[in-house]
């Protein structure tokens, strides 16, 4: 009976936090429709698959391994590459592009 009425209570402050008109003092979270809501280095991903949000894109050295989980992938100018092989695992973070930070001659 506790269980059901703690759901109940959290399912009624996810509401009123989604119905909230002020969005950009909700937890500092931004309400986005496209990527051009959201700004520079951000992005605008779905959260809990009920309403999309701005997120900052992962940084250099940032684990990208679960980007379906992270809702952004990596920042300008880096990419989700294999970082680290433990047998047939792979770990991905957001590395400099290749060609990227070198001299042309």
């Amino acid at each position: 009976m506790g269980r059901i009425i703690v759901g109940l209570l959290c399912s009624l402050a996810l509401v009123a936090f989604l119905k909230a008109e002020d969005v950009d003092k909700r937890f500092f979270l931004k309400g986005c429709r496209t990527e051009s809501d959201c700004g520079p280095g951000r992005c605008c991903a779905r959260y809990l698959l009920i309403k999309k949000f701005c997120f900052p894109k992962r940084g250099l050295n940032q684990s990208c391994n679960f980007l379906n989980f992270h809702g952004c992938g990596c920042d300008d100018g880096l990419e989700c590459r294999v970082h680290k092989t433990i047998g047939k695992l792979k770990f991905y973070r957001c590395l400099e592009s290749e060609g990227s930070g070198g001299y042309e001659l």
